[in-house]
């Protein structure tokens, strides 16, 4: 079984910290940089374009936005109120958040997609147990 991917913006330390925590805490998640070149591959063939989302890969889904919140907070194990709280309030604080902190508006795009085929082959190597992209001190990704 292939291991879910946590895509979060790799451009500001405070969030290669939180995606970190976030994989100390959930376990078997591989964090990615939206950056990373084998990603923006994913995105173009996934969506049609390159969207800054919010996204987790599991199984042979997407999860984006508000339903990637709900999905990483089942895998953190937190209660179910709070769940439903940050899963309820993430399209109202997304756009403003992230214009102020990412210098980007995430797109308003919300849900589970199944996955492309093609954009399943593209982030195959990313989900195997036994390739682990790798990145520079200042987060740049190495995968291709």
């Amino acid at each position: 079984m292939s291991r879910p991917l946590l895509v979060y913006d790799g451009q500001r330390d405070i969030f290669r910290r939180v995606a970190d925590g976030v994989t100390s805490l959930v376990g078997d998640v591989q964090p990615i940089p939206w950056e990373s070149a084998r990603v923006q591959r994913f995105l173009d063939v996934q969506f049609g374009g390159k969207p800054f989302v919010f996204m987790i890969v599991e199984d042979e889904y997407v999860h984006v936005g508000d339903r990637a919140v709900q999905r990483l907070g089942e895998l953190s194990e937190l209660s179910t109120e709070l769940i439903n709280t940050l899963t309820l309030i993430y399209p109202s604080v997304a756009g403003p958040f992230g214009l102020i902190v990412h210098g980007n508006r995430p797109s308003d795009i919300h849900g589970s997609f199944e996955l492309h085929p093609t954009a399943q082959e593209i982030i195959a190597p990313l989900r195997s147990p036994t390739e682990i992209p790798l990145t520079t001190k200042h987060g740049e990704s190495t995968d291709t």
